[in-house]
């Protein structure tokens, strides 16, 4: 539901569910138009023969599809349009998101490498965790790495809005990414 806040912190900058949204103004988009014009623009990117999937999150965890796809002209063009009809709904299940595209990379944990199948993970939020598993950052940060020690993966995370950062900066740094801030 936060991705309906506006890209500009006034009244709420810490996402107080308590408190009311603060909506777009005139000239203001919200998180989730920020969002979607970043994953359009990423998917523009992704070199044709690529294996992708997106995950989307909020309370609950989905799948475009249910396994990883080749990038193709088509498959672009279909990906491009579902991330349109996105709309914002939810809490924040950053663990469960994460899990689950670990584990559509190949990254299981365990004790024997494999090899995965997708290299490189693009994590997106604009908020702390608020549902799942595990809500509080360290335990999402142990798990996570306990899952990729073995497959490094590298972890890339975007985030939007004000919440704490830090968590984004760390969960990259841990997993060889970058942290990269839209609300800036």
């Amino acid at each position: 539901g936060s991705m309906e806040f506006s890209m500009v912190p006034r009244n709420n900058p810490n996402d107080d569910p308590s408190k009311p949204y603060d909506r777009p103004r005139k000239g203001e988009i919200s998180r989730l138009t920020a969002a979607k014009r970043a994953i359009v623009k990423a998917l523009g990117g992704v070199e044709d023969g690529s294996v992708f999937n997106m995950i989307f999150y909020a309370s609950d965890v989905w799948t475009w599809n249910d396994e990883t796809v080749v990038m193709e002209p088509d498959t672009r063009s279909e990906a491009m349009r579902f991330c349109e009809s996105l709309e914002a709904v939810g809490a924040t299940n950053i663990y469960g998101a994460l899990k689950v595209a670990l584990e559509q990379a190949g990254a299981t944990g365990g004790d024997e490498w494999s090899e995965p199948k997708i290299d490189t993970i693009f994590f997106l939020s604009d908020g702390k965790p608020t549902t799942g598993q595990f809500t509080e950052r360290n335990e999402i940060l142990r798990e996570i790495k306990r899952a990729n020690d073995l497959r490094r993966i590298v972890i890339h995370t975007i985030a939007l809005g004000q919440f704490d950062k830090e968590f984004m900066r760390l969960l990259a740094q841990e997993n060889g990414g970058v942290f990269v801030d839209l609300g800036e």
